[in-house]
């Protein structure tokens, strides 16, 4: 389990160059109920609570986003947790 606990995910993306400010978009990515507006237009759920905001889209886990570190104008750090069902049918 603890090589499961420690595995992390990296996803490459396109670059985009954006026309906004650090401290615009700093401010625009600490306020969290902004990720509605940038989310599939397909979402099901979206709430925020706090320092964290948990969405759903079909055929998926609900992901919860926690920022767990800011520095102004310059880094915002945030950790992804999913609650998994997995079928628990027992083999006899």
């Amino acid at each position: 389990m603890e090589a499961i606990k420690n595995k992390r995910m990296h996803i490459n993306g396109n670059t985009v160059v954006v026309e906004k400010s650090a401290k615009e978009l700093f401010t625009f990515f600490t306020d969290l109920k902004n990720f509605e507006g940038i989310m599939p237009e397909n979402i099901q759920k979206f709430e925020v609570d706090g320092t964290s905001f948990i969405f759903g889209l079909p055929g998926m886990p609900e992901i919860r986003l926690v920022l767990k570190e800011k520095t102004e104008f310059s880094n915002i750090t945030s950790v992804s947790y999913t609650h998994l069902t997995l079928p628990t049918t027992p083999y006899v």
